[in-house]
C-alpha cells in the first residue's frame, strides 16, 4: 500500500513539473528573439579596452614579501629515500639532485639522518613519482609530511 502511494505521488509530481515547462520555441521573426540576436552580435564588435587601477597599502606588501620569505607549511607527501648516516644521506642526496629535478631535504631523526624528497599535495601525486624513482631508490617510500605549498597552488 506504502509502495502504491509514494508511486501515485511521483506520478503526480512528475505530471506537474511536465506541464510547468514552456514550449516558447519558434522557428519565425520573433521580435524579442531577434533584439537579443542584434544586441548579442552588436556587442561582440563594441566592446572597449578598459583600465585597472589598484590600491595597496604599505602593510600589504610588506606582509607579501614576508610570506614569500617565510613559505607557509601545509600538510602534505614526501618521498623517503634514504635513512642512515649522514655521509650516506650527503651522498644520495648529490646523487638524486643530479639526476632528479625534485627538492629534497635533509632531516635528524636521532641517531640517524634522512633524506626526503618533492612537495605533493596528494598522496596519488607522490606514488606516480615513485613509479618514476623506484628504479634509482629501490628502498623508496611515500610519507606524510609538513611541505612548502608547490608554486602553482601559491
Amino acid at each position: 500500500m506504502r509502495q502504491l502511494f509514494l508511486f501515485i505521488l511521483m506520478f503526480t509530481l512528475c505530471g506537474f513539473s511536465v506541464t510547468a515547462q514552456e514550449t516558447g520555441v519558434s522557428m519565425g521573426n520573433d521580435s524579442k528573439a531577434s533584439k537579443y540576436s542584434d544586441y548579442k552580435k552588436d556587442s561582440l564588435y563594441h566592446r572597449q579596452k578598459g583600465e585597472v587601477t589598484y590600491i595597496q597599502e604599505e602593510r600589504i606588501s610588506i606582509m607579501d614579501d614576508y610570506m614569500k620569505a617565510n613559505p607557509i607549511k601545509h600538510e602534505g607527501y614526501r618521498i623517503q629515500l634514504v635513512f642512515g648516516s649522514r655521509d650516506e644521506v650527503s651522498r644520495q642526496k648529490s646523487k638524486f639532485l643530479a639526476e632528479w629535478d625534485y627538492s629534497a631535504y635533509e632531516s635528524y631523526l636521532q641517531p640517524n639522518f634522512r633524506l626526503r624528497v618533492g612537495d605533493f599535495m596528494t598522496r596519488f601525486e607522490a606514488e606516480k613519482a615513485l613509479k618514476e624513482l623506484k628504479a634509482s631508490f629501490p628502498g623508496a617510500y611515500v610519507v606524510p609530511d609538513r611541505i612548502e605549498v608547490p608554486k602553482e597552488f601559491k
